[in-house]
């Protein structure tokens, strides 16, 4: 039989300089980005596939994708590769070989958002990129009751930018945390899936 060459890649990137994950013509984006660099490592014009898509500006420390490996590379000559032709801003940190059934998008157990707040009155030029500055009081008690209302099986349709004709905005929030850490506030979230502008319009909602 033929040889499973279905590899699965862990990213991290900063998305400033992108338009979001998923392809879009004559703009910037991660995909892309990964695409070319396979192109540029194998020879082979092919798609990759996300466990998600994540929104302009969005910054990732482990996002899950799949591509056919059909020249056989070692994981480690894959992850040498695309990142020697990789800009700065994106890294494969790991590469597995996975099984032809396996499915980042459907078979995610649940993915993690953290949107963090600088609550200070001057700007940080270290931490503009990583951070949405608040200079008022923020008054974390009624903030932390409000998240909690926000778990559960729940239609998360009035915090969404745009979605496509007939999707579904119900949503399973497994959890939402509130974790102040010196001037940072980050806003934890933990669901099955997210919708378009999900997390902005939360944490919006909340400020």
């Amino acid at each position: 039989g033929k040889t499973n060459m279905k590899m699965a890649l862990v990213l991290e990137y900063e998305g400033t300089n992108y338009c979001g994950f998923q392809y879009q013509p004559n703009v910037p984006t991660i995909q892309k980005s990964i695409e070319e660099a396979l192109e540029k490592l194998t020879g082979n014009n092919m798609r990759i596939k996300a466990a998600s898509r994540t929104d302009s500006g969005v910054h990732a420390r482990g996002q899950v994708i799949v591509f056919d490996n059909y020249r056989g590379f070692a994981p480690q000559t894959v992850v040498k590769g695309l990142n020697y032709y990789l800009a700065d801003d994106i890294s494969v940190k790991n590469a597995f070989v996975v099984s032809e059934e396996f499915e980042p998008r459907h078979q995610a157990i649940s993915r993690i958002y953290r949107y963090t707040i600088l609550n200070s009155s001057v700007h940080s030029p270290l931490l503009r990129r990583f951070t949405h500055r608040v200079s008022g009081h923020l008054d974390l008690p009624p903030m932390n009751d409000l998240v909690n209302w926000l778990e559960g099986v729940r239609d998360f349709g009035p915090f969404t930018g745009w979605m496509a004709p007939n999707a579904s905005p119900i949503r399973r929030m497994d959890r939402v945390e509130i974790i102040k850490e010196e001037s940072l506030i980050h806003v934890e979230m933990e669901a099955n899936a997210f919708l378009p502008h999900q997390v902005r319009r939360t944490v919006g909602a909340l400020l």
